[in-house]
């Protein structure tokens, strides 16, 4: 059986699964994701993983920076035409905000790379978009169920929210953007704003209020525990540190009622809905380091 160095509590979960499954989660998938991700995402290199999220958005986003580069000065510099222009970039009438398919992955993705090449080009998009999103803010009413501060999707006239706060879509992907906007300065608009947003984020807790009825990476708990991990990392925060603590508990807390009821039989070796990307996280958490894979993971 494949060795690995867990918390138990990930060892009490392999303990349920086969030591085939484990072995084939582990010794192929797990190393070949770790070794991909060190590559920096090669979009010409032919992988059995083409399916996954990070390589068909590295794929997606080269082709976007490539785009962007040629046509941002003469369509879509000015502000107010920067509606249309992500509308021509996405060919859709509605902009998805989501991280896994949508705006905020294309961002935070451009904006980590750009680190490196320092394209003004690119720069100028994504101070655009920023400033455009924050355009998008919604107003909080608790009384209307409404809890989250930017919709999941908008086009001209429409605006969709369905309060979900998870890895995959919510607030927190544009806490991170706007707390890199600010390049650490805490006096500046997007820092404040990245605080207020991210702050109010960690005292929702309810289902109502985040949509999270499992301990999956993409929609469940799990997903939470990376990003206010991240969040903490990036700002020393300690409510974030402490939401990350909250939602590991939750996730053992699902785990314990999930693994008795089959929840994840047939997905186990799934990274985002599955077991796979549970176990995945834990693992990471256990290292004294930084681990690669969680920033990775959070953008």
């Amino acid at each position: 059986m494949y060795q690995l160095d867990i918390p138990n509590f990930a060892k009490e979960l392999i303990s349920s699964i086969s030591s085939e499954q484990v072995d084939r989660i582990f010794s192929q998938q797990y190393e070949e994701i770790v070794n991909q991700i060190k590559m920096e995402i090669n979009p010409n290199q032919q992988s059995q993983f083409s399916g996954f999220w990070w390589e068909e958005n590295a794929q997606r986003a080269s082709y976007w920076f490539i785009k962007i580069q040629m046509s941002w000065n003469t369509s879509g510099s000015n502000f107010d035409k920067t509606h249309v222009f992500l509308n021509n970039l996405f060919e859709t009438e509605e902009i998805d905000l989501s991280f896994q398919n949508g705006l905020m992955g294309l961002l935070l993705w451009l904006g980590r790379e750009n680190e490196m090449i320092k394209d003004l080009v690119i720069e100028d998009f994504i101070e655009k978009a920023t400033q455009f999103l924050l355009s998008k803010k919604m107003k909080l009413n608790a009384n209307w169920k409404q809890f989250s501060f930017f919709p999941e999707a908008f086009d001209e006239d429409t605006w969709t929210s369905n309060n979900t706060l998870s890895w995959t879509v919510g607030d927190l992907h544009l806490v991170k953007l706007f707390y890199r906007q600010s390049k650490g300065d805490s006096e500046s608009k997007y820092y404040e704003i990245a605080e207020n947003i991210g702050l109010h984020s960690t005292t929702r807790v309810r289902e109502e209020q985040t949509q999270i009825t499992d301990s999956s990476l993409a929609n469940g708990s799990i997903g939470l525990v990376v990003l206010y991990n991240a969040l903490y990392q990036e700002t020393g925060q300690e409510a974030y540190l402490k939401s990350s603590q909250y939602w590991r508990m939750r996730t053992e807390k699902f785990l314990e009622i999930e693994l008795q009821n089959g929840y994840y039989a047939g997905r186990e070796d799934n990274i985002l809905d599955g077991l796979a990307g549970i176990l995945m996280v834990f693992q990471e958490l256990e290292k004294e380091e930084i681990s690669p894979l969680l920033t990775y993971l959070a953008g």
